[in-house]
């Protein structure tokens, strides 16, 4: 069979250095992240003493497991969980009624919000926050 398959052809474009047949240093565009196995990688990147190079191009799913067929007999107790856990905080403030520099402060919390629920591996909150910030960025 000639060809390479795409799996191939995308491992190369990739491989940073590194000989074939041993590890190989790769460089990662896109990273796409769940929450079922991405808390450990995280948790190894701590341990190596690196950090995400680009987090801006990171993007998560809260509903790995979630299936798509039949999606209200979800049998995994953590899918389920995840599931039915609620989104930002009711109480929100009605942004609309803030003026610039009200804005601003809001913005500069929900960053500092942001980062600490990444740091805590809970990225579904993060993402939330991350369009809350967007959203007041866009009324300038």
């Amino acid at each position: 069979m000639s060809g390479k398959s795409i799996f191939d052809k995308l491992w190369e474009r990739h491989v940073i250095t590194g000989e074939e047949g041993e590890p190989q240093l790769m460089y990662v565009d896109q990273h796409y992240i769940h929450e079922v196995t991405s808390p450990q990688a995280f948790q190894g990147l701590r341990d190596a003493g690196r950090k995400v190079r680009r987090p801006e191009l990171t993007f998560g799913t809260t509903d790995h497991n979630v299936p798509t067929v039949d999606i209200f007999n979800i049998r995994d107790l953590i899918s389920i969980s995840k599931a039915n856990e609620t989104d930002v905080a009711e109480d929100t403030p009605d942004y609309s009624s803030m003026n610039k520099t009200e804005r601003k402060e809001a913005i500069k919390k929900l960053q500092k919000q942001m980062h600490e629920a990444a740091e805590m591996l809970d990225f579904e909150l993060a993402a939330q926050l991350r369009d809350m910030v967007l959203e007041l960025k866009a009324m300038d």
